[in-house]
């Protein structure tokens, strides 16, 4: 269960198409331009536009700060983005931040901010979150490996930036946060 060994969680802002590679398994490391807080044990998953919900959740695997160039050398094979990407996202920065994937779990249900985690507002990179509020988003997780095992029903309807092109993207996340994400 992802809610076991919680200790302080971040609820983070990711595109789509990351939180869905996260969440496949494609993408193992996200890229901050400042680190979270050493204490961290989880990251929940909020999937940004056109998704706008809670999509999953991972545990933190570890984090390196260095130089972007020494965060690509060590994290490229695992990124999950272009290389020009990379280099745009820290342009002008000396250092940056690896959060390494560890476990990943995938919710439900797509889950709604306000009635999960009592936030209005989705943060512009993270912010922490009580840990009590997050358990109750992370009991409604199931780990990554057995939503795949089960069907693929639980990653089917987190899949949005894969699963339909153009604007027909009814019965992917996109579909059920815009009819009213999740439950809590």
């Amino acid at each position: 269960m992802a809610a076991d060994a919680v200790g302080r969680v971040a609820l983070m802002s990711i595109h789509p198409e990351y939180a869905d590679a996260i969440l496949a398994g494609r993408k193992t490391v996200e890229f901050r331009k400042r680190p979270i807080g050493e204490d961290v044990t989880h990251i929940i998953v909020y999937a940004t536009a056109p998704a706008g919900a809670v999509v999953g959740a991972f545990t933190v695997g570890g984090q390196d700060t260095t130089s972007p160039k020494q965060l690509w050398k060590t994290f490229s094979s695992a990124a999950g983005i272009t290389r020009s990407k990379f280099l745009r996202y820290y342009a002008g920065r000396k250092q940056g931040t690896g959060i390494r994937v560890g476990e990943v779990f995938i919710a439900e249900e797509p889950l709604a901010l306000a009635e999960c985690l009592g936030v209005n507002h989705p943060p512009q990179s993270y912010q922490y979150v009580p840990v009590e509020t997050a358990r109750g988003a992370l009991a409604q997780m199931v780990p990554a490996a057995r939503a795949s095992s089960a069907s693929g029903a639980a990653y089917d309807r987190a899949n949005c930036s894969n699963a339909r092109s153009g604007t027909d993207r009814s019965g992917c996340l996109a579909g059920d946060a815009q009819a009213g994400a999740g439950r809590c």
